[in-house]
């Protein structure tokens, strides 16, 4: 019975070592990667200092991808024991490494802006993307402005109260600027797969326009742009190398020459539609938001964490997400 007593005792003692072991490694994983999360939220910190840098550093506000805050950083991790940094700065840089925080940032102002964007543009946008056609694509155009507009005046083909009344959410009409992109989803008309193609192009934040200095082919599609307009905004951006963040990278200084400065490069037919949209003030050369994206490794390896943020030049977050 001893013998027995002294035998069961030693299996309980080795099953609550063994949990407790457990706990202490997964309590060290969580530590380490909490500390992990603070350091890669330091980075958003530290991405608002580069962009006092780069506003005190311009003497005209212009914003292009040749600045640094279109280049990645990344904080290298000295001692895995102390989580010690030594902050670098480099031209290419892998998105995820196992021994940096590594950071990027994306203006807003390259994507479309959802609050201001005229009917044509967003039919021009849908249709290039979502590859609906014209009809289809005009009708959800129509919807998109009545849900952000503030009358209750519906659009050719749009929808206001009494078209949402009777749907399956039974909520009305919002005749107010969009907040995030993900009310699109609200809209009539609007289908998960079609959202999926629209939203990455999107935003709701920054000055409402498009800066032509880092807008992507999506955005010089909308402005009614043909591949070889695209092509030719393209090239004039990249200088005579050829390739993007470079020294020799073009920049327009300001929306009234737009048209001068693209002239050699788009054909007339096309830089007639950029026209009316300077006059309107949809199309600019500098920008005010940014998305910073941070990847950091995680203390197994087996992941990385990921946090995401958007910040003005004055450093409040806009947005946070991880």
């Amino acid at each position: 019975m001893v013998i027995w007593m002294v035998a069961f005792f030693s299996i309980i003692a080795m099953a609550l070592s063994a949990r407790g072991a457990a706990s202490l490694s997964r309590t060290a994983r969580f530590m380490q990667d909490l500390k992990t999360q603070e350091l890669a939220k330091s980075a958003i910190e530290h991405a608002h200092s580069v962009l006092e840098a780069d506003q005190n550093a311009q003497s005209a506000e212009v914003d292009g991808l040749k600045d640094d805050w279109a280049k990645p950083y990344r904080f290298e991790i000295d001692n895995p024991q102390s989580l010690g940094l030594a902050l670098s700065h480099e031209s290419e840089i892998p998105l995820i490494a196992n021994e940096a925080i590594v950071w990027r940032m994306t203006d807003e102002e390259r994507k479309l802006p959802l609050n201001t964007m005229s009917q044509p543009m967003l039919t021009r946008f849908i249709v290039s993307q979502a590859e609906l056609v014209q009809d289809k694509a005009a009708a959800l155009a129509d919807a998109v402005l009545d849900w952000r507009d503030e009358d209750s005046d519906a659009h050719p083909e749009g929808a206001e109260d009494f078209d949402y009344r009777g749907g399956s959410g039974g909520y009305e009409c919002k005749d107010a600027p969009f907040e995030n992109v993900e009310e699109l989803l609200l809209v009539r008309g609007m289908t998960p797969a079609v959202y999926a193609r629209l939203a990455p192009f999107l935003t709701v934040y920054g000055t409402g326009r498009l800066n032509i200095n880092t807008a992507d082919e999506a955005g010089l599609s909308a402005l009614g742009l043909s591949s070889q307009g695209i092509a030719g905004v393209l090239v004039y951006r990249l200088g005579g190398d050829g390739a993007a963040g470079t020294a020799d990278d073009r920049l327009i200084d300001s929306p009234q020459i737009i048209i001068g400065e693209l002239a050699p490069f788009v054909p007339d037919k096309e830089l007639a539609l950029l026209s009316p949209l300077i006059q309107e003030e949809l199309l600019d050369v500098k920008s005010t938001a940014f998305r910073i994206t941070v990847t950091a490794p995680s203390s197994s390896g087996r992941h990385a964490v990921s946090l995401t943020a958007v910040i003005n030049r004055e450093g409040d977050i806009l947005e946070w997400g991880g």
